[in-house]
């Protein structure tokens, strides 16, 4: 609590209370500190090599995000989902919007950075269209020491907009796979104790049940454990 605090109050020292709360919540800390990297090296390599980076990470979303999409329209079709709670359908319905503009998104960015050519643009578009900082790493002595300061704050720190641009499809993607699962579960949950698919064999439902619930624990502690 004590460190999401901290963060937010940096944001909102940096962009002010909107745009600040915007990135605190929705933008990834990982992707501010990757693009205020690139805006503080004047090698044009590491501009380029982000551009490739995000372009990878895209394409692979894009194909992430349309499994999901299949695997949530296909909850649907799972015997019984009309009886269960609205939530389970609720929950893949969110997943199913959720993953189809995890995929748009990541589209849209592969895109956006198709257009740009060069370091200077990819810089320029991480300030959100601000280029006149790049003369801080070229005539740093024409500059008094309250410009040069202001020029270095300007020019080292990303846009918001660039922020939630990169964040939105990985955030996207995560919510997705988080509601599909949740919907399953609860699918799952009432196949078991409202007895929905009479076919099945005494307790199989409710084993079915268990053996999600330790499959779905293994799996987020490795991955967790992993990093």
């Amino acid at each position: 609590i004590h460190k999401a605090t901290s963060d937010l109050r940096a944001w909102i020292r940096l962009y002010g209370l909107v745009e600040g709360a915007a990135v605190a919540t929705f933008g990834k800390k990982s992707v501010w500190t990757m693009e205020a990297k690139v805006l503080s090296e004047p090698d044009p390599g590491s501009a380029l090599k982000f551009k490739k980076i995000i372009e990878d990470e895209s394409g692979r979303i894009g194909i992430s995000g349309a499994i999901i999409t299949q695997a949530a329209f296909t909850a649907f079709s799972l015997p019984g989902m009309g009886q269960t709670h609205w939530i389970a359908r609720a929950a893949c319905i969110f997943s199913l919007v959720s993953a189809i503009l995890a995929v748009y998104y990541a589209g849209s960015q592969v895109w956006i950075m198709g257009r740009l050519s060069s370091a200077f643009q990819v810089k320029t578009w991480i300030r959100g269209g601000k280029n006149d900082t790049e003369k801080i790493h070229t005539h740093p002595e024409k500059m008094d020491d309250r410009a040069r300061f202001e020029f270095i704050v300007k020019g080292l720190v990303p846009a918001p907009s660039s922020v939630l641009t990169v964040s939105a499809p990985r955030l996207l993607l995560s919510a997705s796979l988080k509601g599909l699962l949740k919907g399953l579960g609860i699918y799952l949950g009432f196949l078991w104790t409202k007895d929905l698919d009479i076919s099945t064999g005494t307790n199989d439902n409710r084993n079915v049940f268990i053996v999600y619930l330790i499959s779905l624990v293994l799996s987020y502690g490795i991955y967790t454990w992993s990093g």
